[in-house]
């Protein structure tokens, strides 16, 4: 084989690569646009009827959020078991809460739903906590 034959193998694999990478780039732009689809598939939850809704009334200029009734505090009803697991399961749940809530008198009103559900453990009294958690999660 000549050297030009050699050269134009490699200009061929070359521009076939670069197709290829751009074809990638644009199959992973497309994927970002499916972050949330993608959280809810990897946390196994499913999403509300009301949040369904709500995204699609916000797709057509109507920016008014539901109630908190939405707002589903927990899957699966805690168990007594690890108290530390137990804390963690309540801060997550929170936590969650804390990211679907736009005003603090929602958050609140659904953090007294997740207190009284995990008060129902009678491991502690979940409360206790319930004061400073909308400013603590400010903070992150």
């Amino acid at each position: 084989m000549s050297n030009d034959t050699i050269a134009i193998i490699i200009y061929i694999i070359i521009f076939v690569w670069g197709v290829l990478n751009i074809i990638l780039f644009f199959k992973i732009w497309g994927m970002c646009n499916n972050v949330e689809k993608l959280y809810y598939f990897i946390t196994e939850e499913d999403e509300s009827e009301q949040e369904k809704s709500y995204r699609n009334q916000t797709k057509h200029g109507n920016k008014k959020r539901p109630s908190t009734s939405h707002v589903k505090p927990i899957q699966n009803k805690p168990n007594k078991g690890d108290k530390q697991e137990l804390m963690m399961s309540f801060n997550e749940e929170c936590l969650r809460l804390f990211r679907q809530c736009k005003t603090k008198e929602e958050f609140e009103e659904g953090v007294d739903g997740i207190i009284s559900i995990y008060n129902e453990t009678g491991t502690f009294d979940y409360s206790t906590l319930k004061d400073g958690l909308w400013e603590q999660f400010k903070q992150i």
